[in-house]
């Protein structure tokens, strides 16, 4: 370039010409663009470049996107199913309840209304203890002493509508008499005639 700007001058020993000032300034023009085309094409090419990878990346993201949220709106479908066998369940599972709490009042209510009849003849009878005394006796001893003797655990059976068992549950430290057994028995047998 340096050249040619002496080439000129040497040639124009005069005032240069407007035309050679322009010719001048497109020459060094010309050169800083063909100096800079390279690198902005690069760049240019580089930035066409990452774009498509962006959008090829973005498609398979998309697409990966896509199958993910398909299978969470299946996992939603299958909670939302599971749901409501949970909730179906939790509400059968309260009736059953509502049920069997109403059962088990009955068969208490027809439990206590066999101790009160028991106890009833066995006071007429002059028995001691009583069904009921027996049965708050055992009701008020402690769980491991009630574990250990048997005969405590028997007048709980013998409330549930076991009445054969009733002279057995007396506990072994009340010695009974063959006539209280007796006795027993047979106002047993009267309760069951009725």
């Amino acid at each position: 370039m340096d050249n040619d700007r002496e080439h000129d001058a040497e040639a124009d020993d005069g005032a240069p010409s407007k035309a050679d000032i322009a010719r001048a300034r497109l020459k060094v023009i010309a050169r800083y663009a063909m100096l800079a085309f390279a690198p902005v094409v690069s760049v240019v090419a580089l930035t066409v470049g990452v774009i498509a990878v962006v959008n090829d990346r973005s498609q398979a993201e998309r697409d990966q996107l896509g199958e993910l949220t398909a299978k969470v709106e299946n996992l939603n479908a299958s909670l939302a199913g599971s749901r409501a066998e949970l909730e179906a369940l939790k509400f059968a599972v309260a009736r059953d309840k509502a049920l069997h709490a109403e059962e088990r009042k009955k068969l208490d209510e027809q439990d206590e209304m066999i101790v009160q009849s028991v106890t009833r003849l066995q006071i007429k009878l002059k028995v001691t203890p009583t069904l009921e005394m027996q049965l708050q006796q055992a009701a008020s001893a402690p769980v491991a002493a009630s574990a250990a003797s048997a005969p405590a655990a028997v007048p709980a059976t013998a409330a549930a509508g076991n009445k054969a068992a009733v002279p057995a549950a007396v506990p072994k430290s009340v010695d009974k008499t063959p006539e209280q057994v007796k006795s027993l028995k047979e106002a047993i047998q009267k309760f069951n005639g009725k």
